[in-house]
């Protein structure tokens, strides 16, 4: 990665982070709601430990299980 690449990763995985925890505690937000924003925040935190695409081989089999 370029030097203000990882930077900005760091940053959307924070974002990732928040949206995260404020959609598994909104008692409004749907199954499919929180499943998207959980993929979408794992898929970020995979990408900036490897560098690549989240494999299904490692997705979290229930990623709601919390």
């Amino acid at each position: 990665m370029a030097p203000g690449e990882r930077e900005a990763v760091i940053e959307l995985e924070q974002a990732a982070d928040s949206a995260k925890w404020a959609a598994l505690a909104d008692p409004g937000a749907s199954e499919q709601a929180k499943l998207a924003v959980v993929s979408a925040h794992d898929s970020i935190c995979w990408f900036k430990a490897t560098g690549g695409l989240l494999d299904r081989e490692y997705a979290e089999p229930d990623p709601l299980a919390y």
